[in-house]
């Protein structure tokens, strides 16, 4: 059945170089074209708030119960947070643990239409150290409204486009260099660094209170760069 379906292929377009990666490691679509073409940053509807300091920190849990973008790890790392950092849980689901009992902690359940929230210019760092996606469109809205975001080292969060508005401080520790992972992408699970509470807490009193506002910038600017303006004559050249 998948081999049938991959026969009437012409064109896959791919968002992320892992996808391109996948692609052509399928014998299946040998025959069809692939096209690395990014997702545009929608810079009309996500308005750009500029984040000047470090105190509000915001995770979206999204829709998955387990746990998927690092939500447990970031729950039970903020009792072990020494700084009054706050943290605000955007999650259309139940969580996968119950939240810690810390006034610092505030959990807001939201449905997709409602999503986003947590774009309006709440919060001043978005924490997102998933260890399951390739395109994480999370990461591509937060860093449009002007959010930094510290996400893992998995590939190809940390070096796809070189997106200067991120801060990956604890992938800089412990972690293989980027052109060793790149080198055996089929393999990245073994070799992304392993995101704990303890990490995740050091991080989040290491930046509470630095300034930021250089970072909310250049992400802006990084998704600016990826417009639907910028990238229309491209996808209009990948469909032709």
């Amino acid at each position: 059945m998948e081999q049938e379906y991959y026969r009437h292929v012409d064109v896959v377009l791919c968002p992320t170089g892992l996808d391109l990666d996948a692609t052509e490691q399928t014998p299946a679509l040998n025959h069809a074209r692939k096209v690395l073409l990014p997702i545009p940053c929608d810079v009309e509807r996500i308005k750009f708030h500029q984040r000047e300091h470090a105190h509000v920190f915001v995770h979206r849990a999204g829709h998955q119960s387990e746990g998927r973008n690092g939500t447990i790890e970031i729950l039970k790392a903020w009792p072990l947070v020494k700084s009054p950092a706050r943290l605000i849980v955007y999650h259309q689901q139940d969580l996968p643990i119950a939240p810690p009992s810390d006034s610092r902690i505030e959990c807001r359940r939201v449905n997709p239409p409602e999503y986003w929230q947590c774009w309006d210019g709440t919060g001043d760092v978005m924490l997102h150290p998933t260890r399951h996606d390739a395109l994480s469109l999370p990461i591509q809205e937060a860093m449009t409204s002007g959010l930094p975001v510290v996400c893992s080292d998995w590939w190809p969060h940390c070096d796809d486009g070189d997106r200067k508005g991120y801060l990956t401080p604890w992938a800089q520790a412990n972690a293989v260099p980027v052109s060793q992972r790149v080198a055996d992408r089929m393999c990245r699970s073994f070799m992304s660094h392993r995101v704990t509470p303890e990490a995740v807490a050091e991080v989040v009193d290491r930046l509470y209170g630095e300034d930021i506002s250089a970072a909310s910038k250049q992400s802006r600017e990084w998704a600016e760069s990826r417009s639907w303006e910028k990238l229309h004559g491209q996808w209009l050249e990948a469909l032709s």
